[in-house]
């Protein structure tokens, strides 16, 4: 599939704020025209989760389904990224979070417990 047309810098501002990863872009060599390598494996596990969660939060969608967004994380990384989640979630948007640690879970209104299934 063809790659989507660039997002305005004010939204591609606005996402990265949000997903608390402004400081790591702004860190790149070249800021936000730096040049990832593959899988962006010249990041770390944090700076990767902050930029997915940018990337997913540019188009501001009213509901985004996260799957384990901190399992590759130290625990003050975890904190931010929740944070900005807490952030991002309000009248407008909802979050599914799908999460393994408690800490996560603590940004929701309300838990599904699924066991065996």
């Amino acid at each position: 599939a063809p790659a989507p047309p660039p997002a305005p810098p004010p939204a591609l501002r606005r996402a990265a704020e949000a997903a608390g990863a402004s400081g790591c872009i702004k860190a790149l060599p070249q800021g936000s025209n730096t040049r990832l390598a593959e899988r962006g494996s010249n990041l770390s596990g944090g700076q990767r989760q902050r930029i997915a969660l940018a990337r997913a939060l540019i188009t501001a969608p009213e509901l985004l389904i996260l799957d384990d967004t901190t399992s590759a994380v130290d625990a003050g990384t975890e904190a931010e990224i929740n944070t900005a989640l807490g952030r991002y979630a309000d009248n407008e948007h909802m979050l599914l979070v799908i999460a393994r640690r408690r800490s996560t879970l603590q940004l929701a209104d309300r838990i599904v417990v699924l066991d065996k299934g």
